[in-house]
């Protein structure tokens, strides 16, 4: 049947189909390719998080913790729990984290293009794939589902859900953060940037934005509570997190507060306050039997101490993974600057990929965990190798044509990196 998990649309199979039918004011900039000041460790974040994105919904097709379109819930009880908590936990600060790179990457992007050529740009890259995402990709996929496993969903049931809801998937954050950059570029057609202000990133910032983000996740669950459905699946829940971290990136760059390492203290804090609020999440869960409901919204102490830790957690441990790999993760290689320049492609096929691998092995009567192993890294080199294979395709068809490639502004634009 069309189970609605967190009341989106969901088509859950029981067993298998075997079994069943720049400058000196210190503000971050991003550089032209060579000139050696290029911020690979944003680039660098960015992918690896969509990779564990791809990865968290292969594991929920399979029974972990969340909703996608579809289900065939087999897990082993231990490799569930393992994921599920992976997933919780990550879910309070992951989409945070690419608003907070999203917000320190849109200002200068804006500056660069002006307001005209950035507001069509952003429509483009943003608006189109969503889109496209409504009127195509999940439609598509679920004609797919509904053909292979013999689905009973009539056609007229999903035209009315659809144009109810307009369900794009995974794309609703590139939807939601379309509206944030749009906004964004409002506000700076009728206030120009002024000056910049250079005062370091001190600890009251971090703490405004967590209470913040604290304070407004519980007001607005009140009427939204976790797992509630809106047009375009953009998870109203969610958008006090969301919009503070993009707030912040954007003040982080116009006020030089990452252009270094963030001080030790808060450093410190930051990875302190993380693991104590994910501790403290976990153990309430325990001592209150898994009993999700009250967590999700309403006057209910679970539902504040899980904005509580939502707060601390999605700024702590942004900040934390934006310093960490500052020191680590400033790989650029040719594998690395390739995952880079393909995540957003990758984010956008990870649907109609992993829906397909998984689709290809319902039949087989194989445990949830061994579908899992194959459809994640199978996934993941489908999604990122697609776009990959595509991009030298054109390149190989160009220099065919007689011409090398894109011209060196277009190519530089396409090497810069992106917010989304």
């Amino acid at each position: 049947m069309a189970a609605m998990q967190r009341r989106r649309l969901t088509l859950a199979v029981q067993g298998t189909g075997a079994s069943a039918a720049t400058g000196n004011d210190h503000r971050l900039t991003v550089s032209e390719p060579g000139s050696g000041s290029r911020l690979f460790y944003l680039d660098n974040l960015k992918w690896v998080l969509i990779a564990a994105v791809i990865v968290s919904h292969a594991a929920t097709a399979y029974g972990a913790v969340g909703a996608w379109l579809f289900e065939e819930p087999t897990l082993s009880p231990v490799v569930k729990t393992v994921f599920s908590a992976l997933i919780d936990v990550g879910g309070l600060f992951a989409l945070g984290t690419f608003m907070l790179v999203a917000g320190l990457l849109t200002p200068p992007a804006l500056a660069r293009k002006g307001l005209g050529k950035f507001v069509r740009d952003r429509l483009l890259r943003l608006g189109l794939p969503v889109v496209a995402a409504v009127v195509l990709v999940t439609p598509v996929m679920v004609w797919m589902i509904v053909a292979v496993t013999g689905y009973r969903l009539t056609l007229a049931a999903y035209v009315r859900y659809q144009l109810r809801w307009l369900d794009p998937g995974p794309m609703w954050f590139a939807a939601v953060l379309l509206f944030f950059t749009l906004c964004y570029a409002g506000w700076r057609a009728v206030r120009s940037a002024g000056k910049p202000d250079c005062a370091p990133l001190q600890m009251r910032h971090v703490l405004v934005a967590a209470a913040l983000i604290a304070v407004l996740s519980f007001a607005v669950r009140l009427a939204f509570p976790i797992g509630s459905q809106q047009p375009l699946e953009v998870q109203f829940w969610e958008w006090p997190r969301l919009a503070v971290l993009f707030a912040f990136g954007v003040m982080a760059w116009q006020r030089g507060w990452l252009a270094a390492r963030t001080p030790a203290p808060i450093r410190r804090a930051c990875w302190v306050a993380s693991a104590v609020a994910i501790a403290a999440l976990l153990g309430a869960l325990a001592a209150t039997g898994f009993a999700v409901g009250p967590y999700s919204g309403g006057w209910h102490w679970q539902a504040a101490l899980t904005a509580g830790v939502e707060g601390v957690l999605s700024v702590g441990a942004s900040l934390a993974l934006v310093d960490l790999f500052r020191q680590v993760g400033s790989w650029h290689g040719r594998f690395a600057r390739s995952l880079s320049r393909h995540s957003y492609s990758a984010y956008f096929l990870q649907l109609p990929v992993l829906v397909s691998l998984e689709l290809g092995l319902w039949r087989f009567a194989w445990p949830g965990d061994v579908k899992l192993a194959l459809t994640a890294p199978v996934g993941l080199a489908i999604c990122f190798g697609l776009p990959w294979a595509f991009r030298n395709a054109l390149t190989a068809a160009s220099r065919r044509r007689g011409t090398a490639g894109p011209p060196p502004g277009e190519q530089a634009e396409l090497d810069r990196p992106q917010a989304a």
